[in-house]
């Protein structure tokens, strides 16, 4: 038979098997959530990538709002429309 140590002992067990996972939920979803807060806001579900990651040349650039669009955007202020000079040999 077990005692009433043991079965307190068990019941601390359990009682830290449930409660660390939701601790770590819960952290994963604050940590979620601030980066929501601070990117400005999820992306919009229907707003993929029609261009399959490629920028330049993009028909949906002006409004695209992932991070690799901004920083495309970024890099290329003032000469968006340039293509590169090719080298005639």
């Amino acid at each position: 038979m077990t005692g009433p140590g043991k079965r307190e002992k068990r019941r601390a067990i359990l009682a830290a098997a449930v409660r660390w996972p939701l601790a770590g939920g819960l952290a994963l979803l604050a940590a979620r959530l601030v980066a929501w807060a601070t990117a400005g806001g999820p992306l919009d579900p229907a707003e993929k990538c029609v261009n399959q990651g490629l920028c330049r040349g993009c028909r949906a650039l002006g409004a695209c709002r992932s991070p690799q669009a901004e920083l495309f955007r970024q890099e290329t202020s003032g000469r968006l429309g340039d293509a590169p000079e090719r080298r005639r040999s």
